[in-house]
């Protein structure tokens, strides 16, 4: 299933494009994800997927790189700069 997911023409340029083994390796790893918080267990491929969309600015829209639309104060430090941010459909509205 998950594969067959993967394989959706929505997701053709990402899977594509310089991050498509990142992008696909986060998203397989996010569907396949048995934890109570959906995904919680995939940091490492989402930190690589995202240092790779910052290693190649220029493949990715504008949209894709603003990192501070929707990310009032949520933010949780891991070993150095690189920060996990939850998606704003996982927040509590205020």
């Amino acid at each position: 299933m998950a594969e067959r997911a993967l394989q959706c023409p929505c997701l053709a340029e990402l899977r594509s494009g310089p991050c498509g083994s990142h992008f696909s390796e986060a998203f397989l790893c996010f569907i396949k994800s048995t934890a109570e918080e959906k995904g919680s267990d995939c940091v490492h491929p989402f930190v690589a997927l995202q240092k790779c969309i910052k290693a190649n600015p220029n493949a990715f829209s504008k949209d894709v790189l603003d990192d501070s639309e929707g990310r009032e104060t949520v933010e949780e430090e891991v070993s150095g700069e690189i920060k996990i941010i939850p998606p704003s459909w996982s927040r509590e509205p205020k």
